[in-house]
């Protein structure tokens, strides 16, 4: 992983762990709803997509309070809070 990906992994790691004990667990997010739309919104569109596989990755290997929750018409995947 090169400088700036493990720099938005770290981001994105930090962040949506830092807000999970604020979320409801019934409710269903997006990546983007998670990063919020300042963070979000300052991304390109191939580091949106990179920024998704990440959290995917994280999800996956069980470093971020979230589970899999299915997938939405407006993003491919969408978690779930685990509290």
């Amino acid at each position: 992983m090169d400088t700036y990906q493990s720099s938005l992994y770290d981001a994105i790691r930090k962040h949506v762990t830092a807000i999970s004990k604020d979320l409801n667990p019934d409710k269903t997010y997006t990546l983007e709803s998670l990063c919020g739309s300042v963070f979000w919104f300052s991304l390109s569109s191939v580091d949106k997509c990179l920024a998704g596989k990440l959290m995917s990755n994280m999800v996956g290997d069980l470093l971020v309070p979230f589970e899999f929750a299915g997938k939405c018409c407006q993003s491919p995947l969408v978690y779930r809070a685990i509290i």
